[in-house]
């Protein structure tokens, strides 16, 4: 917990190590592309990048935001609560919101958990682009 309120204290640190976990690429229509940096993926990485997204999408014009995982290769364990995160994200939002480019150990791992349906309507086949046209939830 200290680590937390720490690394949240100082903007420049939260920068640097959000910048160590992934891009941020906004396009002019509000939608935001997140593009998660690999090769492997573990909470705290995930947990940075959640709760600037809960930052950004309060008080902005974003209207929908993918989050990308073609650069990760695995999912550090433990995996549930790694998965937890983007459910408690979809809850917490009312962005429109899709995880794409699901593969080879990170799909594994989201597929132990397809009996959660909140997680299955965030995920995306690999091949397909996000689908951002939908209307984003109310809040």
């Amino acid at each position: 917990m200290w680590f937390h309120r720490k690394l949240n204290a100082d903007p420049t640190v939260s920068f640097e190590a959000l910048s160590r976990v992934c891009r941020f690429v906004v396009s002019a229509d509000g939608v935001l592309d997140i593009r998660l940096l690999g090769p492997n993926l573990g909470y705290e990485d995930l947990r940075l990048v959640v709760e600037r997204l809960e930052t950004l999408a309060s008080g902005t014009q974003l209207r929908a935001a993918a989050i990308d995982f073609q650069g990760i290769m695995e999912i550090q364990r433990p995996w549930t609560p790694v998965l937890a995160l983007l459910v408690r994200l979809s809850r917490r939002t009312p962005l429109a919101l899709s995880a794409r480019h699901l593969h080879d150990q990170p799909a594994s791992v989201a597929a132990i958990h397809r009996t959660s349906g909140e997680l299955m309507r965030l995920i995306q086949p690999a091949e397909d682009p996000v689908d951002i046209d939908h209307e984003p939830r109310a809040a």
